[in-house]
């Protein structure tokens, strides 16, 4: 605008609302992959939606605990890295992107391809 390089400006407030649907309509969608990724990380467990932790976590079984911890184990370890600053320690996107040096959208591509990968080795994968 500062530069008049707008050729029509009656169409900005079109434009910046279009962008900003779409946005939410990204995050929306990611959201719901993320959701759906946790609920077959959890064996078909329900996710979490609060701050409380999620009563059902206690009681899965040890066997499935243990199946886990060893699908984990068998990640290559920059999955196992990216799936633990994630999960356990709870890192935003954005501060584990930059640690690791990356854009958000490649971290993003390296989120969904860890969690498939560690859904392969549990056998819940959805075809």
């Amino acid at each position: 605008m500062r530069d008049n390089k707008i050729e029509k400006l009656e169409a900005l407030p079109a434009f910046v609302f279009q962008t900003a649907r779409n946005i939410c309509l990204h995050y929306g969608r990611s959201a719901r992959r993320e959701y759906g990724a946790l609920l077959r990380f959890r064996g078909g467990m329900p996710v979490s939606s609060g701050d409380q932790e999620d009563p059902l976590v206690g009681l899965i079984d040890e066997d499935r605990q243990e199946q886990v911890r060893s699908a984990l184990r068998e990640l290559p370890e920059d999955d196992q890295e990216l799936l633990r600053m994630l999960y356990v320690d709870g890192l935003k996107s954005s501060e584990i992107a930059r640690r690791l040096g990356v854009d958000a959208g490649t971290l993003r591509v390296r989120k969904h391809r860890a969690l498939k990968r560690l859904a392969e080795r549990l056998g819940n994968v959805s075809a």
